[in-house]
């Protein structure tokens, strides 16, 4: 089979997120540590951090990264949370939310 039916039949049946890496380390934005939080929560098999809103804000030493879902009619926002340490990007913390 020629290779770039190889490439083909991969995007058909691996989303496009998967092939995709992370910005080597340290994080220097928001959009890296919004990758390596996606990358956590694809691994870890927590809730698609597609369907829900994403917001990183920048600390001293990591990032919090949260995802959450809209409102519901009671006022609750479930969702999760992590700290993406800035120097070597990997996940130091994990909360969640119901």
């Amino acid at each position: 089979m020629p290779r770039l039916a190889h490439i083909f039949l991969l995007s058909v049946f691996v989303p496009f997120g998967c092939l995709a890496e992370c910005a080597a380390p340290p994080v220097r934005s928001a959009q890296q540590a919004i990758c390596y939080a996606v990358a956590y929560g694809n691994k870890n098999g927590i809730a698609d951090a597609g369907s829900l809103s994403k917001r990183a804000t920048k600390g001293a030493k990591v990032w919090t990264v949260r995802f959450l879902k809209k409102r519901s009619a009671e006022g609750h926002r479930g969702g999760w949370e992590v700290d993406v340490d800035a120097a070597s990007g990997t996940v130091v913390r994990f909360s969640a939310r119901k």
